[in-house]
């Protein structure tokens, strides 16, 4: 399980600071319950992301340090079996 690649996928979604669902990340990109719950937490550790309930979105006020961070987590590549899919928008 590759919680890095997961964890590039929510940023993907979340980049325009809006509130989403948890739910929209396993419909765009087929991931698990527990893989969207623990990347989610890992980034709400480190204080990227703020979550409410279901919803989660990236924080409004990030730090150079925390978006140096996420920069590198964007940058992740996806797994070959998902190299030929690209999620309806």
């Amino acid at each position: 399980m590759k919680y890095r690649t997961a964890i590039s996928e929510l940023l993907k979604i979340i980049d325009d600071r809006q509130w989403h669902s948890l739910y929209e990340a396993h419909s765009r990109f087929r991931l698990s319950p527990i893989e969207i719950y623990e990347a989610v937490i890992a980034l709400q550790k480190i204080g990227i992301v703020e979550r409410q309930d279901t919803k989660y979105r990236i924080q409004e006020n990030l730090d150079e340090k925390k978006l140096s961070i996420m920069n590198q987590l964007y940058k992740s590549t996806r797994p070959s079996q998902l190299k030929n899919y690209n999620p309806k928008y």
